[in-house]
């Protein structure tokens, strides 16, 4: 059985606990888009517009020459990884629980902001899994897309297949917070379990 590299991590820090994961979204998207669209080649897409939006504007102002070519190459290769880690950066979410103080946080970053929610640990009222299932819509869509990819001897694993998301849910009072997503119900579980030992520990 292979195993998977984990995706979320649980600090104890002075009899807190601080939990990391870039996984929180239960929203996995469309089943046919996903597999399809990433942050790779939207990135990819980015660096090749601004490198070709260059190129047709030196064009257009007079006669191309190597110094050209040399800008496009380098706007490319320079575009595409800053794209990669701050346009299309994938969010990450923390929370901070401390039974000492009562304090509760979670706190999202994303590409361009950050949102902060305090709160405190008597408003917790439970942590669940909440399960959730996504099938394919389009299933003419996805058959077409596949015989494509065939065509062309690629494969897409997992391509318009129904998806199992169970997300782990803190439930305050005024309402739940997902703080973790997963397609694996047994990752959640040890997710869960995780906070429930913390809280019940302390």
């Amino acid at each position: 059985m292979e195993n998977k590299p984990q995706d979320y991590v649980f600090e104890h820090i002075s009899g807190s606990l601080i939990f990391k994961t870039e996984n929180f979204r239960p929203e996995k998207g469309s089943v046919l888009h996903s597999g399809v669209y990433n942050r790779e080649m939207a990135s990819t897409f980015v660096a090749a517009g601004t490198a070709f939006s260059y190129f047709v504007f030196a064009a257009f102002s007079g006669r191309l020459n190597v110094v050209h070519y040399a800008i496009v190459a380098v706007l490319f290769t320079v575009l595409y990884p800053l794209s990669w880690l701050f346009i299309f950066r994938r969010s990450s979410l923390a929370v901070f629980l401390d039974n000492g103080s009562g304090v509760a946080a979670i706190s999202v970053k994303g590409a361009f902001r950050k949102k902060t929610i305090m709160t405190t640990l008597n408003k917790l009222r439970d942590i669940t899994v909440l399960h959730k299932q996504t099938e394919c819509g389009n299933p003419d869509g996805v058959a077409f897309v596949e015989k494509i990819a065939l065509q062309h001897g690629t494969v897409i694993p997992g391509f318009g297949a129904t998806h199992n998301v169970y997300s782990v849910e803190l439930v305050f009072e005024d309402g739940p917070v997902t703080v973790y997503s997963s397609s694996d119900e047994d990752v959640a579980a040890s997710v869960l379990l995780g906070f429930k030992n913390y809280i019940v520990r302390d």
